[in-house]
């Protein structure tokens, strides 16, 4: 079991809010710590959401917010008000496919 986060920072002009999909297995509060000393700004955790497919359910999101990387090279992203809002909606149904998936195809594991 693991946890899928939404995370937030404001870039350090404070004109651009960046948002961080990411996953651990530990308390988030760890997480965002240890993002916190490669960061100048406060990270704040905004959503979260719990699942045995979380590894799983982070890709599936990434591909989804692929067009709205704010760089090609790391998890944060320039997410419009309408996915933050549906962000763990948008866990739960990427979930339930991939139960759906792990539970009819052979091939998708």
């Amino acid at each position: 079991m693991g946890y899928v986060y939404l995370l937030s920072t404001v870039t350090p002009d404070g004109m651009t809010e960046r948002f961080k999909i990411g996953v651990t297995k530990r308390k988030i509060e760890t997480r965002i710590r240890e993002l916190q000393t490669g960061n100048s700004e406060p990270i704040t955790l905004l959503k979260s959401y719990q699942s045995e497919n979380y590894v799983k359910v982070e890709n599936l999101l990434h591909k989804k917010y692929l067009g709205s990387k704010a760089n090609a090279n790391n998890e944060w992203f320039k997410l419009e008000d309408k996915y933050v809002m549906s962000f763990e909606k948008d866990c739960e149904e990427a979930d339930d496919t991939i139960k759906l998936l792990l539970e009819n195809n052979p091939f998708f594991n």
